[in-house]
């Protein structure tokens, strides 16, 4: 059985004990997003990476209150600790601004909150699993790490027919939207 297991796994440790080097190979690009229909109300939180099981550590969100994505080395504390503090009350920035405080490592944290309101706090720690980074717009923050450059995340999807927060070329934008449409006819 670990004969199957090994193989996979000892990258994922030479990532998490920082042994190694850089490599940029197929490790495990995460990405998160945190966003909320301004027409509906309706918030949501998404992640994908090809590390395994992801799903039940990085993404909380709750009807009423908001959403958060935790990543990078996580601290799954941001999910329901976040949620929490925004339930009592406090926007997502403040919320945010509050655990970083009290967290001993949030310089390889990596979180984004968004809450009823549509407020968005986002936290790329300097020492993230690199490439890291975010793009935060109205409305919605995208997170991401272990990318293979720094040029990914500026290039992630903004919402529907507003331009992207990265110096994009008009061009590159509507061949964006085109393959969008393509792919999504209701974008």
């Amino acid at each position: 059985m670990l004969a199957h297991v090994l193989p996979w796994m000892v990258p994922l440790l030479m990532v998490v004990s920082g042994g190694g080097s850089a490599a940029r190979g197929p490790l495990a690009h995460t990405y998160s997003i945190v966003a909320r229909d301004p027409a509906t109300g309706e918030i949501g939180v998404a992640v994908q990476s090809h590390y395994f099981s992801v799903g039940p550590i990085v993404p909380w969100a709750e009807a009423g209150v908001g959403a958060v994505a935790t990543q990078s080395l996580v601290l799954v504390d941001y999910g329901p600790k976040g949620l929490d503090l925004m339930r009592q009350g406090l926007t997502a920035p403040q919320a945010l601004e509050a655990l970083l405080k009290i967290d001993s490592n949030p310089d390889v944290r990596q979180v984004a909150m968004i809450d009823t309101a549509g407020r968005v706090a986002a936290h790329t720690g300097p020492k993230c699993i690199p490439d890291a980074g975010q793009v935060v717009g109205e409305h919605f923050s995208c997170q991401a790490n272990l990318m293979a450059n720094d040029r990914v995340w500026p290039d992630r999807p903004s919402p529907r027919g507003t331009p992207p927060p990265s110096p994009a070329t008009p061009g590159r934008w509507r061949r964006r939207t085109a393959r969008r449409r393509a792919i999504w006819p209701s974008a």
